[in-house]
Order: C-alpha cells, then sequence, then structure tokens
C-alpha cells in the first residue's frame, strides 16, 4: 500500500496554481447547454418543495468470476432543494488569508521563507545566458515552450533585467500573512504564494496570481518535538471514529470539534462534517525507508461544502495530471482539518470554490428508478474488466451509501478558465478490497475518485448525473 504523506511540498503547488495554459480546446463529450435546459426549475417558487422519490435503501448484488459487489446500502436525500450553480476556482482572498494566518499563528512570530521573490541583475543575467545557450545548442526543446515561446521569455528577462536590482537582502523578514510574488522558473510564469515558518511551525500558502487560472490554498501548521525532531500524520492504518469512539494519546473527540468549528467560523462559508478519520503519525517504510511505530495522533475531519443547504461531494482523492495536456487541472474542493492534543496540526483547503450565478435553485431530476437501472447496468461494465490483471484473485466491491448531492462539472469547451458549474448527482460511495494471488488484501484503488488504498474510507464507485443520466467522472470534471 502506498503511504499518503499529508504535507503538499512547494513543487506540488506550484504545479497546482502556476501551470500554464494550454493552447488546444478539445470539445467535452456531452451537450452541457442541453442538460441545462433539462435541469431548469419548472416548479413555481411558491409550491412547497418534495424531494425525489425513491427507497429507504439501495439492495443490489453481482457476482461474475473474481469480481463480487454487494449493496444493502442507505439512500441519503437531503430535504432541500438541489441547486445548479455557476462556480469558479481563483484560489483565495488576501482577507481570507488574514485570517487563517492569525487562527493557525496563534500570535507567533513568523518569517518569510527565503525565496527568491525579487531577482538581482546578475541572476537575471545567468538566467538569459542559459536560455541562449539552450536556444543555440537545441536543447530548449527539452521544455514545454516552442521556439518562439522560448525567444519571447528571453525578451521578457530582458525587460526585466532593466528595472532589476543590484542587492536584494535576503535576509528573513517578519511574515504577517501577506501573499508574495513568485515568478515560476525560466518561463516566467506567476502565482502568489506565502511560506512563513518559525523554530516550531510552517504556514504555506499557494494562489493564482491571475483570477480563473487555478490556485488550490494549502496551510499547514507542523508541530515539531522537544528535540527538534518534525512529525507528520499519515493515512496508513487510519479508520473512520465518531463522538462514541474511544481514542488514544489524549485525543478528545468533543475538543476537537470545538477547535474545527473556530476553523470553520474563520472561514465563514458553510460547510459540514461528512467524516471522521483517526490517523497516526506512523511510518510503515515503504517509500523512504523510514520505519518507525506511532507514538502521535490526530483527528481528521473532512468536510463538504453547502450550498442553499445541499452538500457537495466529499473526500474525491484528486491528480494534477488529470487531463493536463488539454487544460488546467481542476481538483474537486477539498477541505480536512487535523487536530492533535495539542491543536490545529493541518489545514488543507484545495481548490476553493467562489460562487457565481445560480441557474436553478429547485433542479429538475430523473426518478430514482431510472438512476437505480443505469447504476446496476454500469457497475458490471466499470469494475468487472479490473480483475484483468494477472495478480489479482478477488475483487470485492461493497457500496456503503446513495447519496443525492452536487459535484462540479467543467463549463464545456473552456480549457483557458477554472469555471464550472454545480450540478446534482447520486453519488455510489463504498470500499473495493482486492486481494493478490498471495492472499493479501488492501483497499484498492479502483475507485472513480482515485486512491483511497490505505484507509477504511469510502471513494465514490459511481457517479451519475440527477439530471440526465450520464457518467460523470469526478477527476476529469465532466
Amino acid at each position: 500500500m502506498k503511504k499518503h504523506v499529508i504535507v503538499i511540498i512547494l513543487a506540488a503547488l506550484l504545479l497546482c496554481a502556476c501551470v500554464p495554459t494550454p493552447d488546444e480546446e478539445p470539445v467535452l463529450p456531452k451537450n452541457q447547454d442541453l442538460m441545462i435546459q433539462k435541469g431548469e426549475a419548472t416548479q413555481a417558487p411558491e409550491q412547497p418543495y418534495t424531494p425525489p422519490e425513491a427507497p429507504e435503501r439501495f439492495v443490489y448484488d453481482f457476482a461474475d468470476g473474481t469480481w463480487t459487489v454487494h449493496a444493502d446500502a442507505p439512500i441519503i436525500v437531503p430535504d432541500v432543494p438541489m441547486p445548479m450553480v455557476w462556480v469558479r476556482s481563483q484560489g483565495i482572498s488576501q482577507e481570507m488569508l488574514y485570517r487563517l494566518f492569525k487562527l493557525l499563528g496563534n500570535g507567533e512570530t513568523f518569517y518569510q521563507a527565503n525565496y527568491e521573490y525579487v531577482s538581482t541583475k546578475s541572476e537575471i543575467a545567468e538566467r538569459i545566458q542559459r536560455m541562449m545557450n539552450r536556444l543555440e545548442d537545441g536543447s530548449y526543446k527539452d521544455s514545454d515552450l516552442s521556439e518562439e515561446e522560448w525567444k519571447a521569455a528571453i525578451e521578457e528577462l530582458k525587460k526585466q533585467y532593466q528595472t532589476a536590482p543590484k542587492e536584494v537582502n535576503r535576509e528573513p523578514q517578519e511574515s504577517d500573512g501577506t501573499y508574495q510574488l513568485m515568478k515560476g522558473g525560466e518561463s516566467g510564469t506567476e502565482c502568489l504564494y506565502l511560506e512563513a515558518r518559525n523554530e516550531q511551525r510552517s504556514i504555506s500558502a499557494v494562489a493564482a496570481f491571475k483570477a480563473d487560472e487555478g490556485g488550490s490554498l494549502f496551510c499547514y501548521a507542523r508541530r515539531l518535538e522537544t528535540d527538534g525532531r518534525s512529525y507528520d500524520y499519515y493515512w496508513t492504518n487510519a479508520r473512520k471514529v465518531d463522538a462514541a469512539s474511544e481514542l488514544p494519546g489524549g485525543l478528545s473527540y468533543a475538543d476537537a470539534v470545538v477547535q474545527l468549528n473556530e476553523v470553520l467560523d474563520t472561514i465563514g462559508e458553510p460547510f459540514e462534517i461528512e467524516s471522521v478519520y483517526l490517523i497516526d503519525d506512523d511510518s510503515n517504510g515503504m517509500v523512504d525507508g523510514d520505519s518507525s511505530s506511532a507514538e502521535h495522533y490526530a483527528l481528521c475531519f473532512a468536510c463538504r461544502r453547502l450550498v442553499n443547504g445541499a452538500p457537495t461531494v466529499c473526500d474525491v482523492p484528486g491528480t494534477s495530471n488529470t487531463n493536463a495536456l488539454f487544460s488546467i487541472p481542476w481538483e474537486q474542493e477539498s477541505l480536512r482539518v487535523i487536530i492533535d492534543s495539542m491543536g490545529i496540526a493541518n489545514i488543507g483547503w484545495i481548490e476553493p470554490l467562489t460562487l457565481l450565478d445560480t441557474v436553478s435553485e429547485s433542479t429538475n431530476l430523473l426518478p430514482f428508478s431510472e438512476i437505480q437501472n443505469i447504476a446496476e447496468k454500469m457497475l458490471p461494465i466499470m469494475y468487472g474488466q479490473k480483475t484483468g490483471h494477472d495478480f489479482i484473485q478477488s475483487l470485492d466491491t461493497q457500496i456503503t451509501s446513495v447519496r443525492l448531492e452536487l459535484i462540479r462539472v467543467r463549463e464545456q469547451n473552456n480549457t483557458k478558465q477554472l469555471k464550472g458549474i454545480l450540478i446534482p448527482v447520486w453519488t455510489f460511495y463504498g470500499t473495493s478490497v482486492v486481494t493478490d494471488k498471495e492472499g493479501y488484501s488492501s483497499y484498492s484503488d479502483y475507485g472513480m475518485g482515485g486512491g483511497n488504498d490505505n484507509y477504511e474510507g469510502d471513494q465514490i464507485l459511481l457517479c451519475i448525473n440527477a439530471i440526465d443520466g450520464t457518467i460523470i467522472d469526478p477527476l476529469l470534471g465532466y
């Protein structure tokens, strides 16, 4: 099993926030305008809302060779209308970052990390010379830039040289949570970035410099032990817990919820707890060879946004490489807050959404009977083929819940902006346990949401558009 590290390193952040906009514009394989027209409300505003009819449970069994699927799962239907709302991703505002910085900083002094926010004349001159050399020997072709783009980047550096200072003070400066402008690599792509730290903790954030060009935000408050060794929390052996669970390491569920509410109050936008996990700092050595037993424990709260009271999907592990050749990577919004016995250890808020216009406050939905027929046809098609690998002895899929909720899909044919629309979907959550030929079993990443293979959390097994019955890929966003 893979080790999922909570820390998001600078390189990953820059890939998410500073990726160049591609030139190609592929046609997405669905008629979004027709879907929106079909979903627009026909119910008069004065009529009381009636939730769609659905049975209390989804019951389904299927077996085919090495693959089995079983479902006796509750069907969860919100008691509020399901809207359609245009949204965009633009990172997070400076005002919001100030509030989070104040909460995480807790009155401590933090210093800006020594990153090259301003280059000197000599540094720019060296960069120009390197790029000229690569242009001459042809090695620039190893980059993603054409010859014309490479030459344009050189000219831009020459302009920067004219106003660049001869010297720059690189001594650590005290940080108040203000973004710094960072240029990413020789191409000069810009984004806003904050990394502030002191002897015990660090706080990092990244956002887009220009509107609608992407930008996740990540706040991280790392705790250090008295001997100076840092520790991080991993997903290895994590498990779901609730208020009645017995917790180790001096953890208190009630106290952690109080601190979580402080975070949500600081954010000031509607979120609710979707699930809670017990995690620890155990490093099993499979990635970096550093094997140790757990000494510290924490609760991880996975939260979901509410839009007009309607819940959005939660816990969709993403990948910044999905469709990256043709459009700006865009993960589903994710908010996770990790709290240990000393307080807030981590806030990870990925791709915060900005709500724009409401298309429909009460969207027309297909009957659940049609959704169920689609699910029973698609599950064998989608998962039966995954058992063809030689190392698999069996794949056991369990559907644990079916939920009516909102998911963000991209605006069709718009690859230049991170703009999309929240639409209602029926999401089938569950787990897949794969057993190899040697009899070893582990949680599989054979789901639509990516690789949740190291903890008991549910993943998205199937996501069906509640308006027109099409299949939605949470990672692709359509």
